[in-house]
């Protein structure tokens, strides 16, 4: 599948500044760190979006027209290497490399994560951010 986008192609000298391609279209070159954190953002988004979509369904109809759009932009920061991260239902282990936005240690069984509250993002398999999560027990019965 042909490549819907294409990365910029300016010189790290030429960071930070705009310039006019002959199609008239105005080129702002980004610094790494804004570039970086914009695709984090970015894959982020798309991750709550398809969750939400994922939640949505269970409970109502929902545009096919949605899902498809949802799936098309996973697709395509797939295509640049960018992943979302979720580590919901692994068990937790301290050497894993996420962050823990709370601990909820009450419970049976061993500690395993139980949501996701950001994904986390890589890049052609290279961690840009850890996912932050929720990590708990199994719920007595």
């Amino acid at each position: 599948m042909p490549h819907r986008h294409e990365p910029p192609r300016e010189s790290a000298a030429d960071a930070g500044t705009a310039d006019s391609s002959a199609s008239g279209t105005v080129l702002v070159a980004l610094d790494q760190e804004e570039l970086i954190s914009f695709l984090i953002e970015i894959t982020r988004d798309v991750w709550r979006l398809e969750s939400s979509l994922a939640r949505s369904m269970d409970q109502q109809a929902v545009s096919p027209e949605l899902g498809a759009s949802i799936e098309r932009l996973k697709q395509d920061l797939q295509s640049f290497g960018l992943e979302a991260n979720d580590p919901v239902g692994q068990a937790y282990d301290p050497a894993m490399r996420v962050e823990v936005a709370q601990l909820e240690p009450d419970g049976i069984g061993d500690l395993f994560v139980k949501r996701t509250v950001l994904a986390g993002v890589s890049l052609r398999g290279m961690r840009l951010q850890a996912a932050s999560v929720i990590v708990g027990r199994k719920q007595e019965p």
